[in-house]
């Protein structure tokens, strides 16, 4: 009979057993029926970059619905903050770009990185290496109501040219920044546009065990990430076929919805932005009240300066109150008082005849002039 030591027996005990493997997805519950069939080319829309259809105007504000095996992604888009990367986008949303695609590069404490096409004759039109016809995106600056690469905020991905030391080539590729990296990405060139404002968990839930791209391991070594994830060209050249056959854990977008008025949705955008915040108006209205009893008061001093001046103002005044009404042609001087709206300025003009009679001109509606100017000071 073989022997064997305590120690051997110990060791065996208290080695750990190694985590389950992951099913391959779909994962149990997700019901793959109701994903559409991810678009191919020729045949759709988007393998013409340059289109009517991928050029089309996004709404100021719109939402894209992600819906992934974690659970729904909602994420809100600013046009203004970005234009070309808003109605790039919009465009690929409605049109079904990110249809059945892998989420595959999922870095803890950096980036959740997606927007590689699922069929590879589809995401060839948007690889900027071959440069087609409108696919790559002119270079944006940051707007300056922007809160940059915060925590939730999206970008989108891009080459990085070490010659001017920024990101360009953006195309399709997005990424959610998993904590505040504005001090590592905006200064490169990276304009965040869109904000994830809902479905913060589903996020948080993606498989991150292939760690970093291959080909990427030297970006960032000292995030610590392992690095078996996909290769880009591979990825590019194969879809979602080369996932499925060698990394299938990771999650993927089954498809993605695109509410184009999302004002009555709740959602935490954390924002207020510049000239389009839902609480501008509020501010305009609190600026003007302010700025009309400052005038009230600027009015008080002054006529109190002119009564030290001239005493008898107050005694006319009353003299005149106290004299009947006479009848006949009267000499009159009109006495005007503005208030301000944040719509319009109406003029109320009351004329006093010199025989104590008070007429009340109709008011009537005029344009707001340009005497008060009042920025809302909201900031993303």
């Amino acid at each position: 009979m073989e022997e064997r030591s305590c120690d051997a027996g110990l060791g065996a005990m208290s080695a750990p057993s190694p985590p389950p493997p992951r099913p391959p997805l779909p994962p149990p519950g997700v019901d793959q029926s109701a994903w559409p069939a991810p678009p191919k080319c020729p045949g759709s829309a988007l393998c013409d970059a340059s289109g009517a259809d991928m050029r089309r105007e996004a709404p100021k504000v719109f939402d894209v619905v992600f819906h992934t095996t974690t659970g729904d992604v909602r994420v809100r888009a600013w046009r203004d903050l970005a234009p070309a990367g808003a109605d790039r986008l919009y465009n690929l949303a409605r049109l079904g770009y990110y249809d059945a695609s892998p989420l595959y590069r999922v870095l803890p404490g950096f980036v959740a990185q997606f927007g590689v096409a699922a069929d590879p004759s589809v995401s060839a039109v948007y690889d900027w290496r071959k440069n087609s016809p409108g696919a790559i995106l002119p270079d944006e600056p940051a707007h300056a109501s922007s809160s940059g690469n915060a925590k939730h905020w999206i970008s989108y991905s891009a080459s990085y040219d070490a010659a001017t030391g920024a990101a360009t080539n953006r195309t399709a590729e997005l990424f959610i920044n998993l904590v505040d990296n504005g001090h590592r990405l905006d200064a490169k060139g990276f304009t965040a546009f869109a904000k994830v404002v809902a479905g913060e968990d589903a996020v948080d839930g993606w498989f991150a065990g292939y760690g970093e791209m291959r080909g990427a391991c030297d970006l960032h070594r000292d995030g610590g990430w392992v690095c078996d994830g996909p290769e880009e060209a591979t990825l590019y050249a194969r879809g979602v076929e080369y996932v499925n056959s060698d990394f299938p854990a990771l999650d993927r977008i089954g498809f993605v919805d695109v509410d184009v008025d999302p004002s009555g949705v709740d959602g935490d955008d954390g924002i207020e932005l510049r000239g389009l915040s839902h609480s501008s108006t509020s501010w305009l209205a609190i600026a003007l009240v302010c700025a009309c009893g400052i005038g009230a008061w600027v009015r008080s001093r002054r006529w109190q300066r002119a009564k030290r001046e001239r005493p008898d103002l107050e005694d006319d005044f009353a003299r005149m109150a106290r004299q009947p009404l006479a009848r006949g042609p009267t000499q009159t001087r009109g006495v005007e008082m503005t208030s301000h709206s944040p719509h319009q300025s109406r003029h109320s003009s009351m004329q006093v005849s010199r025989n104590g009679s008070v007429q009340s001109l109709a008011s009537q509606g005029a344009p707001m002039g340009g005497e008060l100017r009042v920025e809302s000071s909201g900031s993303l």
